[in-house]
């Protein structure tokens, strides 16, 4: 993970850690609803009930395991995924509440249904951090045959 202000002062450079492998497995997860068809079981990706609205889905990588909370809507779109997710706290890896909402709206490509936009969120004992927020303006999508 690099992060940085304006490209020119780094602000995080981490990787090779299995925390980090974690933390970007669930990223990928919580993305993957821009990339429907990443989200179907099988290779490596397994999904369990939680209840009528809740559902587990869990991935394998390079001998890691993430599993998040997903979240539906009465008309089938994710509403939010949630998780414990590993947060750097001055060098440590700290679980914490970590969830992501996406939009009612959608946009439809290909006959998919994606959100038009999503927050993502830490949740912190004093309260709610958002650290990321953004919206989509357009996609398309390559296929492989």
């Amino acid at each position: 993970m690099l992060g940085s202000m304006a490209g020119l002062v780094t602000v995080v450079d981490q990787h090779g850690t299995p925390a980090m492998g974690a933390s970007s497995l669930m990223r990928f997860l919580a993305e993957a609803a821009w990339l429907p068809t990443a989200l179907l079981a099988g290779d490596g990706i397994r999904w369990s009930a939680v209840n009528d609205s809740t559902a587990t889905i869990t991935v394998t990588d390079a001998g890691i395991t993430v599993s998040l909370d997903v979240h539906f809507r009465s008309n089938g779109s994710i509403e939010r995924i949630s998780a414990l997710r590993g947060r750097d706290v001055k060098g440590t890896s700290v679980l914490t509440p970590w969830e992501g909402t996406f939009s009612e709206q959608l946009l439809v490509v290909d006959g998919m249904k994606i959100p038009v936009s999503a927050e993502v969120s830490w949740l912190l004992p004093e309260g709610r951090h958002s650290y990321w927020r953004g919206s989509i303006v357009a996609a398309s999508y390559d296929y492989q045959e």
